[in-house]
């Protein structure tokens, strides 16, 4: 009954289109961020428009997404998804449901595209005229779910141009962006190459163009990554999000589970794309279409941190009034308290600029003088050797910790008897100018390490908290091994790093969280060698724990939490000393509009304090926190490191993970 009521409402019945539409839509002619006198590929953009996402609404689910600008291009990667330019979305141009206004502009008219997505291959998102014309103008890339091969090889797209990929499967895409550097050639103009991600990810939905073939053909929604800019966007193309009978309280129904699955592999997305129409009658479309009270909880599955809502006001495929859906999302939204601004809708034709790139805060000139900027000396006067069996007791009987940037210290613990000095330990080494994958790109040093590596005196250990470029720098380690063949400790599944760059295993300790070793190293000693050619040694033995953090691991594109993370604990039997290391580590989870003082906490510092009764020194991260509801769940703030303090029971504690290297504006 309820079938032939959708198809009677819909068929015999459509919903009326209001006679000012068009005003309702705010159509418009698009300009796609860029201003009347400025060229869509012109060098000398506003810094707003090159640092900045933007997406274009064309109707229904059709987005023209561009990408912040990477270095040396005048602009970003441009991404079409589930581009529909024809009157009807339908096999027939003389019936099926018709547009209820053009588009707002026309495809020639598009600035040059790079990539086009396809959601799957009902008509309203896949049409045959947009894809071979669009393949005419621009000779983008195409991706599609699995198994549309077919189509675009019978529409003659180039097959090294098209990509079928299967759910969960992921392709890096490389394309040549107009560059801002002039050609060495005067016919030829400058490029500038760069590389993201896409990612075919699940949707409730089908598929089928004909009688014969539904479910012949998979539907997806997608996930782009770019590194260049650490943007993700999502677009949910067609989808449902729950199954509901008639008589049912659908709040009781089992939900599709894999967007929660989505927003937790990508740890959210920047900007999401989220049907919001083509709903009624709701126990007849409910398993494939969403409505708004579902979409604002696939917003919150994925981890959005904005969206537009998309797939209405184009073709009445359904029976809900046509100004319905953002008027209900707009309820649903703040039933779950999403802000406006966060989940709303956009002009038909308007470009909303996203999630503009943070700049680093402004570094004061006089900032060396605010760091107390020094050369190191150890703890050691300089005219005593930092190996000398001659110290004064208060240093030898002493710790002593040595900040060197960002989260890296270099910890002696107390001389044991008979020896010159202390083990030294040194915590995540970073001395690179950036910490990213490139040399000419990522965030740079403010200033340069105290002291080059070659400066520092023999290091017996080296920790590694985790895999992030800020934490765990290739050159450093192999430096360092070069220098001083110290022990390696790092977290679960990081040994292929060290292989890779040659450290010596049986000095390669991989670590699982409480896993505890014992470590021996030999110290020089305060008594002569009885042989001239050799020194005398003293050996000490200490133990290194890996203790829990709240954080993530990721050094690519496709690895992210394939090694472990954690904070570490250092017990020195000859002293007593106990040690502390925080790494990067969150202490709470907050989303905007929580008191976050009744947030539940990570359990674990307090653990790690009972388990060793306190700490004579920690270390403890205190940087890199805005924007809050962002980073809460991986970087401490103020308030967190106060609370960590008192929970690992430290009678000293040190803050680090900040000033030294640009992160996040604060």
């Amino acid at each position: 009954m309820a079938v032939v009521q959708f198809l009677y409402g819909n068929v015999v019945h459509p919903p009326t289109v209001p006679e000012d539409f068009a005003t309702k839509l705010g159509l418009r002619k698009p300009d796609f961020g860029y201003t009347v006198t400025t060229s869509l590929e012109s060098s000398t953009q506003p810094d707003i428009n090159k640092s900045s996402m933007k997406a274009t609404w064309l109707g229904h689910a059709c987005f023209l997404l561009e990408l912040p600008s990477p270095d040396g291009a005048v602009r970003g990667a441009r991404i079409l998804f589930d581009p529909v330019f024809s009157h009807r979305c339908s096999p027939f141009t003389f019936m099926g449901p018709a547009r209820h206004i053009p588009p707002p502009c026309k495809l020639e008219e598009l600035p040059s595209v790079d990539i086009v997505v396809i959601s799957h291959n009902h008509y309203d998102h896949l049409d045959t005229h947009s894809i071979t014309t669009l393949d005419r103008l621009f000779r983008p890339h195409f991706f599609a779910p699995l198994n549309n091969g077919a189509y675009f090889k019978a529409n003659k797209v180039a097959e090294e141009r098209t990509h079928i990929l299967d759910w969960w499967e992921a392709r890096n895409v490389t394309i040549d962006l107009p560059g801002t550097a002039l050609s060495l050639e005067e016919t030829t103009e400058s490029t500038a190459k760069t590389t993201f991600e896409v990612t075919c990810t699940p949707a409730q939905h089908f598929t089928g163009r004909g009688l014969m073939d539904r479910f012949h053909t998979l539907w997806a929604s997608w996930a782009i990554s770019d590194p260049a800019s650490g943007k993700k966007v999502w677009f949910g193309g067609d989808t449902g999000y729950r199954t509901v009978h008639p008589g049912e309280n659908e709040d009781e129904m089992p939900v599709c589970p894999e967007f929660k699955r989505i927003g937790e592999k990508f740890g959210g997305f920047d900007l999401a794309f989220i049907p919001i129409g083509a709903y009624d009658i709701r126990e007849v479309t409910s398993c494939v279409h969403c409505a708004p009270q579902d979409s604002a909880r696939v917003f919150k599955d994925i981890q959005a941190k904005k969206a537009i809502g998309m797939h209405w006001g184009t073709w009445s495929l359904t029976t809900e009034p046509i100004m319905e859906p953002p008027e209900r999302l707009r309820e649903e939204c703040e039933k779950l308290g999403i802000p406006k601004d966060d989940f709303d809708i956009c002009a038909l034709g308007e470009t909303f600029f996203y999630v503009k790139v943070v700049h680093p805060p402004a570094v004061p000139e006089d900032l060396a003088t605010k760091l107390g900027l020094r050369k190191p000396d150890f703890g050691y006067t300089v005219n005593t050797s930092s190996e000398s069996s001659t110290q004064p007791d208060a240093n030898k009987s002493s710790m002593k910790a040595t900040w060197l940037g960002h989260a890296c210290f270099l910890l002696e613990l107390p001389c044991p008897d008979g020896a010159a000095r202390g083990a030294r330990i040194l915590f995540d080494p970073m001395f690179e100018h950036r910490y990213s994958p490139f040399t000419f790109m990522g965030p740079a040093r403010r200033m340069p390490p105290p002291c080059k590596l070659e400066e520092l005196p023999s290091v017996d250990i080296v920790v590694i908290s985790h895999n992030h470029y800020d934490h765990l720098d290739t050159h450093s380690i192999i430096t360092l091994d070069r220098l001083f063949r110290p022990h390696f400790f790092a977290p679960l599944n990081n040994g292929a790093f060290f292989k890779a760059n040659k450290v010596a295993e049986e000095r390669t300790h991989i670590l699982d969280w409480w896993e505890a070793r014992n470590v021996t190293v030999d110290l020089p000693s305060t008594t002569p060698s009885s042989e001239e050619t050799a020194e005398s040694t003293v050996k000490t033995t200490f133990e290194v724990t890996c203790t829990p953090a709240q954080h993530s691991t990721g050094r690519g594109l496709m690895d992210k939490f394939h090694t472990l993370w954690a904070s570490w604990a250092i017990s020195d039997s000859a002293s007593g000393k106990k040690v502390w290391f925080g790494g990067d580590t969150g202490y709470r989870t907050v989303h905007p509009g929580e008191n976050e003082d009744g947030m539940p906490v990570c359990p674990e510092f307090k653990r790690i304090g009972e388990k060793f009764g306190g700490f004579d020194l920690a270390f403890i991260p205190i940087g890199a926190y805005d924007i809050r509801e962002v980073n809460s769940c991986v970087h401490c703030a103020p308030q967190d490191s106060v609370r960590i303090f008192k929970d690992v029971q430290a009678k000293k504690a040190i803050g680090m993970h900040c000033r030294n290297l640009s992160e996040h504006g604060h």
